[in-house]
């Protein structure tokens, strides 16, 4: 009876954790997930500053992963809207747009191939 009792609020639990997921999930305001990015990123910087004083080496390791992380996300949105920009310019420009996009197609090429090199 008590191990039926422990499965059923088990299971209870799951259900009320999937309802609020469903829940959180289904909101598309920006201001909210404007807020829910801040609030993670207030707990992970604490977490950081709790794992800095037991273990400062591990911590400086994983401030340089999340560092890199952030600078290819930073890199892909730029290339994003490089290309979005790129698209109207050839959709709407003449000639001599279509040979500038593509001169500075050539140069974000060669400055990406320069960096992975750095790399």
């Amino acid at each position: 009876a008590e191990e039926r009792n422990t499965v059923a609020r088990l299971k209870r639990l799951m259900f009320q954790e999937q309802r609020k997921n469903a829940r959180l999930n289904k909101i598309k305001s920006k201001t909210w997930h404007k807020l829910q990015k801040k609030s993670r990123e207030r707990e992970q910087e604490k977490l950081l500053e709790k794992l800095e004083a037991s273990n400062p080496e591990e911590a400086a390791k994983l401030r340089e992963e999340l560092e890199k992380k952030l600078s290819k996300v930073r890199l892909q949105r730029q290339s994003m809207a490089r290309k979005k920009w790129a698209k109207a310019a050839q959709r709407f420009g003449g000639s001599d747009m279509r040979n500038e996009v593509s001169r500075q197609a050539q140069a974000a090429s060669d400055a990406r191939k320069e960096l992975e090199r750095a790399i």
